[in-house]
């Protein structure tokens, strides 16, 4: 997950710098390593004041698309279970755990669409749920870019 990695890779970063002893001389591998570092660093901090509210963008949007598609296939008989069903996402406090619920929520929603795929109302659900994911996609895509512009 997008917003998952970035913390495993300040980690691996700070463990990097931690394990770097300032009297040995660098060669080309660590000071290449340490332009990486350098280069990671500065593209997470350009994002991090926006980090938080576009996780939580994009979880709203993954909402309102599980809401929608979740609608739909109860209108049209669809019987839906578990999780999906009463929407364990929303009760989740955590913004990640939560965005990883919804997230296999949606899956669950897309695989049971599937079932009845060869109907025109599934076939625009579906439409709709992938619309939905491409939306929640650009959230992504505007930090990723603010990366690379860094």
């Amino acid at each position: 997950m997008f917003y998952e990695s970035i913390g495993a890779q300040l980690s691996r970063a700070s463990e990097a710098l931690a394990s770097d002893d300032p009297t040995r001389a660098l060669d080309e591998r660590d000071q290449r390593e340490r332009r990486q570092i350098t280069t990671l660093v500065r593209r997470i901090g350009a994002i991090w004041p926006d980090l938080f509210s576009a996780l939580n963008e994009e979880s709203a949007i993954l909402d309102a698309t599980r809401r929608d598609a979740l609608e739909t296939a109860r209108a049209h008989g669809l019987e839906v279970s578990g999780d999906t069903a009463e929407a364990a996402s929303a009760a989740i406090a955590d913004p990640l755990a939560r965005y990883r619920q919804l997230l296999c929520e949606v899956d669950e929603l897309v695989i049971l669409l599937h079932t009845r795929g060869d109907e025109d109302w599934a076939e625009q659900a579906l439409r709709n749920l992938r619309r939905g994911l491409a939306d929640a996609a650009e959230v992504q895509g505007r930090l990723v870019d603010a990366m690379l512009a860094a």
